[in-house]
């Protein structure tokens, strides 16, 4: 209620108009992330942003204020506005609306054969369990925590890339929903490290992603991890960068061991790749 409030105040503030918030990439592609930066030489004391929606708080890093802003795979080009509004060390009210341009992304084209219960599931227990699962990861992923606690993310195996994030699926001949994460080719039983800081959420057995652990980062940010072997961490664990969280495995709708690694950012699903490259600590 506290962001509510404060947030709801910002923007309704008398504000000055100034063109000192800088987005980087200046145009995004479906399923991409930019980040957008405060640069001046009077910092920015705190300061609210407003995209798609989602109102959400700044966070700081040793280069001042900044937000992670994603956008969802399913975005359909165009223009969309970010609005910022914030306070600035000399009590100065400083808002400006940047225009984010969004494309389409090139996606890879996977055609897949498999068992047709495993494509659309008809048992009414089964159909009942995924619809409950997947309000409960919706209202999951639906939650703002507070403050971003990650920090710079790396990637949670190093095997290679199997499957890209975005890549459209045709199952059985049947066009599907693009892949909602990215695939590692990594060895059974290889272990799965935190790729930032965070608090673990979630440690499930679910219907399309096995056993599944989902890590909250902060601010609106979380990793799901999916198809394990075995979670090596409870829901409630505050984990720092590069602990172990499971052993890669194939559980759930899979055809072969693999770590499926999905990235929500306030609520739009994004490619972890895009993440690496806006905040990573090795830039891809």
């Amino acid at each position: 209620m506290r962001v509510l409030i404060i947030a709801s105040l910002l923007f309704l503030m008398p504000m000055t108009a100034a063109a000192e918030w800088v987005l980087q990439p200046p145009v995004l592609v479906n399923g991409g992330v930019g980040i957008v930066r405060w640069q001046d030489d009077v910092p920015m004391d705190v300061a609210i942003a407003k995209f798609r929606g989602e109102r959400f708080f700044l966070d700081r890093d040793k280069e001042g204020l900044f937000a992670l802003v994603g956008i969802d795979v399913l975005t359909e080009p165009g223009r969309y506005p970010l609005e910022l509004a914030g306070i600035d060390k000399r009590g100065r009210n400083i808002f400006h609306s940047i225009s984010v341009e969004v494309v389409d992304a090139e996606r890879k084209v996977d055609r897949l054969t498999l068992p047709p219960e495993m494509v659309e599931p008809k048992a009414p227990k089964t159909v009942a369990r995924i619809e409950r699962e997947s309000a409960e990861l919706k209202q999951l992923f639906g939650e703002n925590s507070g403050p971003f606690i990650g920090g710079l993310f790396s990637t949670p195996v190093t095997d290679p890339i199997s499957s890209d994030f975005g890549t459209r699926r045709i199952l059985n001949g049947v066009p599907k929903s693009p892949h909602s994460g990215t695939d590692f080719r990594s060895p059974l039983g290889t272990v799965v490290r935190a790729p930032a800081n965070g608090r673990v959420v979630l440690v499930k057995d679910l219907y399309y992603t096995g056993r599944t652990v989902v890590i909250d980062h902060g601010n609106g940010l979380y990793s799901l991890y999916a198809h394990l072997l075995k979670p090596l961490c409870r829901t409630g664990d505050e984990l720092d960068a590069g602990a172990a969280i499971g052993k890669v495995g194939s559980t759930g709708r899979s055809t072969g061991a693999h770590l499926h690694w999905t990235i929500k950012l306030h609520g739009a699903k994004v490619d972890p790749v895009e993440l690496l490259r806006r905040y990573g600590k090795e830039r891809p």
